[in-house]
């Protein structure tokens, strides 16, 4: 039996332009799959909400929920690529198994900081805080709330309109413009979302909510740097350096054996 060998595609410059069209017409295919997807999906929460079916128990829910009664409960806010600097299953490895912790892991279906609320549920911040407060176990006493990147961000924010005591961020962007979007945008990502989105700089929310403790992790990168002097003044934030040129702390940590023990810290 003789073997399809396909040939090493090789690029030429007359062929340069083909290609360019090749690759923006597969982009858009991507992009419309993509809006497709999240529709369908988005269709499918919402039905399961109008029928009072439990979103919490639905694998395409923007939440993942475990409810131990206990007294404190932690919300953990998934990042761009719905992550949260580190493998989803090793953060609920750090913390499950255990009946210390209620813990919601929380997910930007949207991939815009969370301005357009959460797939199927809710459309803005506002609401996205009402329903949590809604789903925020009874027993709970001791609200935290954890995350990386723009799941930092989303940490902060809700973690001071919902009052938690104390809320984790590692190296979190604390305000939006169009650079920052740029820099850490997804391919489902739309600046028109964030436009004209109020909840776009924390240093006001921060200064407003003063109840709320919000520790920061940040290494040795320039903007993330600038992200945390943003919101440096605010007595309520406690800075935390670590030694790394890389934006992904919690990563770094993880590798270094310390994410555990400030996870478990809570």
């Amino acid at each position: 039996m003789f073997k399809n060998k396909k040939k090493p595609f090789t690029v030429t410059q007359d062929n340069v332009e083909q290609l360019k069209k090749i690759i923006v017409n597969l982009s858009r295919q991507i992009e419309e799959g993509n809006d497709k997807i999240t529709a369908l999906q988005e269709a499918v929460i919402r039905l399961d909400h109008q029928n009072k079916t439990s979103v919490l128990d639905n694998i395409l829910s923007p939440i993942e929920y475990e409810n131990n009664e206990a007294e404190t409960t932690i919300l953990a806010f998934g990042g761009m690529r719905r992550s949260i600097g580190m493998p989803k299953a090793e953060f609920f490895n750090s913390l499950s198994g255990t009946e210390k912790y209620n813990i919601l892991f929380i997910k930007d279906f949207h991939q815009v900081w969370y301005q357009s609320g959460l797939l199927g549920l809710t459309d803005n911040i506002e609401d996205t805080v009402e329903y949590l407060e809604s789903v925020i176990p009874p027993s709970t006493k001791k609200l935290v709330t954890v995350g990386a990147s723009s799941g930092g961000f989303a940490a902060i924010l809700f973690g001071a309109l919902l009052h938690a005591s104390r809320t984790i961020s590692f190296a979190p962007q604390t305000f939006i413009d169009k650079e920052v979007f740029d820099t850490f945008k997804t391919p489902i990502s739309k600046w028109e979302y964030l436009e004209k989105a109020e909840y776009t700089d924390l240093k006001k929310v921060i200064a407003e909510h003063t109840d709320t403790v919000h520790d920061v992790y940040i290494g040795n990168d320039e903007q993330d740097i600038k992200m945390l002097e943003h919101i440096q003044s605010s007595e309520n934030v406690r800075e935390y350096r670590v030694d790394t040129e890389s934006h992904n702390v919690a990563k770094v940590l993880k590798q270094r054996g310390r994410l555990d023990e400030i996870l478990l810290s809570i």
